[in-house]
């Protein structure tokens, strides 16, 4: 990570790029959820000589370069796994059983859902129902069952869930035609939504 190998040079004596620290900050307050695990002296550190002042500050004398640099990695863990990660638990295990189906076009629209879900919501909302979409058309391929290309996302689906026995009219159980009723009304809203 950049922001780290700056910090770094500049916790052992070297050179900080001042505007290039404030990009790189701005963009990472920005990032709510990196916002989080970003380092409160990262967060009132606004420039290079207040961030050696602050480095200085956390030991002088022998062996403070080491001591300095530790500081910087370990302060810095929690937001480079936050970015390194970038995801959620669910988001992992979402996209884990999405990578069992061999189109890698399904992965990449989880992803792309991913990256813009803070920076681009109704882009994130349109890549959702594209990868709905994609599965859909994925299951009904696989199954062998034709279907018609200019299908929306609600009549996809609900060819899907019947090739599945989940649609609620193929259960007498209420519960399950609840749930399932649920997930019908979540496909159709997602596909409404422009």
């Amino acid at each position: 990570m950049l922001l780290k190998g700056m910090l770094a040079n500049l916790a052992t004596g070297g050179w900080l790029d001042d505007e290039r620290y404030r990009l790189i900050r701005a963009n990472l307050l920005k990032d709510v959820k990196a916002k989080r695990s970003v380092p409160i002296w990262i967060i009132s550190n606004l420039n290079a000589d207040d961030l050696w002042r602050h480095l200085k500050g956390i030991h002088t004398g022998s062996g403070a370069y080491e001591i300095r640099s530790r500081y910087v990695a370990d302060e810095l863990s929690p937001l480079i796994q936050s970015l390194v990660n970038g995801s959620t638990a669910v988001d992992s295990e979402i996209l884990d059983s999405l990578s069992s189906y061999d189109s890698s076009n399904v992965g990449k629209a989880w992803e792309k859902a991913l990256e813009r879900r803070h920076v681009d919501p109704e882009g994130a909302v349109t890549s959702a129902r594209t990868l709905l979409e994609m599965i859909c058309k994925y299951i009904l391929d696989d199954s062998g069952i034709e279907y018609n290309e200019k299908f929306d996302l609600p009549k996809l689906y609900s060819e899907c869930a019947k090739s599945l026995s989940l649609s609620p009219s193929q259960h007498t159980e209420q519960q399950f035609k609840k749930i399932l009723s649920g997930c019908h009304s979540v496909v159709d809203g997602i596909g409404s939504l422009r």
